[in-house]
């Protein structure tokens, strides 16, 4: 739009400043073909503008027009990404929750079947039964356990107490958690523990590197039908190293890649168990410690999980979530 005097309009809008207004041009702001404004200029003096002034307004309106619609998205954007914050956080706090609450009667279950199978009274096949109780409320115990990590990883609230151990306390901790699926299971798979040469001192927490080497080997089992599982422990440079071989099925090449990711699973011979979260937690846990873990395996032969913890005495960085 222009106007050569702005003055000679009838029915114009009058005010102190508008009155010095003349001439006029107005040019649309335009996101593709939607409007989001208009930019203007006016002159106190009678001085129509040219088509060479209103084309190069009009280039610049649309540079303004592209920097105002980016804006705009840039501001969704963020509010989108401050939503999903809060959504997630949400998520987090009512996975600790649930998870809290149901770990109580659970472990009430856990402990009244443990308790009645110290009886004699019972038959072979009642026995049986109190035994799938107990296997079954442990294996839900543990994904609960799953659960309320993740929570905690994504809520940044996940963190080691790095502190020195003998091997002697990792050892007897690590066959105290795992006898029980070797003494129980019906499959013939033997544990066996190999230390290779004097272990120095080992720095990391005692709890959570048990629940490493206990889900590594858990897992193992939970694929091995027949054979061994071994623990393997030495030392190579500045590490540390835990070794879990078994001689499973084995991994299919295509699935080593995302066995470290949330909710995927290798689709292995012996069915799908588990939420899918045992190893992306060992994988976040190791990492805490400042150390790395790697996979080598080949379908029908068994697998190898290596961790490598650092000899040296880690600080343990600020926690981090999961990588989407």
């Amino acid at each position: 739009m222009t106007l050569d005097d702005y003055q000679q309009i009838p029915n114009r809008v009058r005010g102190p400043d508008i009155d010095q207004i003349r001439s006029i041009v107005g040019v649309p702001l335009l996101a593709g073909d939607d409007l989001v404004g208009v930019i203007g200029l006016a002159r106190t003096e009678v001085h129509p503008f040219t088509m060479e002034e209103v084309e190069t307004l009009e280039q610049f309106a649309s540079l303004a027009a592209i920097a105002i619609e980016n804006a705009r998205l840039f501001r969704e954007v963020q509010q989108t990404a401050e939503r999903l914050r809060e959504v997630d956080r949400l998520k987090s706090e009512f996975l600790m929750h649930v998870s809290h609450e149901l770990r109580s009667p659970l472990s009430s279950i856990i402990g009244y079947a443990e308790f009645l199978l110290m009886s004699s009274q019972f038959d072979e096949e009642t026995r049986q039964d109190l035994e799938a109780i107990l296997q079954n409320g442990q294996r839900l115990l543990h994904m609960i356990n799953d659960l309320l990590d993740l929570a905690k990883i994504e809520a940044g609230q996940l963190t080691v107490n790095i502190e020195p151990l003998t091997l002697d306390e990792v050892l007897r901790e690590v066959r105290r958690t795992n006898e029980g699926i070797f003494k129980r299971g019906a499959k013939p798979v033997e544990f066996i523990v190999a230390v290779e040469d004097p272990v120095p001192t080992i720095y990391a927490d005692r709890v959570r590197l048990n629940q490493v080497l206990t889900n590594l080997i858990s897992n193992a089992y939970k694929f091995t039908e027949e054979g061994t599982i071994t623990l393997r422990i030495y030392q190579s440079d500045d590490h540390i190293c835990f070794e879990v071989r078994d001689t499973g099925v084995g991994i299919p090449p295509e699935a080593i890649e995302s066995i470290f990711e949330r909710f995927q699973q290798a689709h292995q011979a012996g069915g799908r168990e588990g939420a899918g979260l045992g190893l992306p937690i060992v994988k976040h846990l190791v990492e805490l410690h400042g150390g790395t873990i790697d996979v080598h395996s080949e379908v029908g032969r068994g697998s190898v999980f290596t961790v490598r913890l650092p000899l040296v005495p880690h600080t343990e960085p600020q926690p981090q979530s999961f990588t989407p």
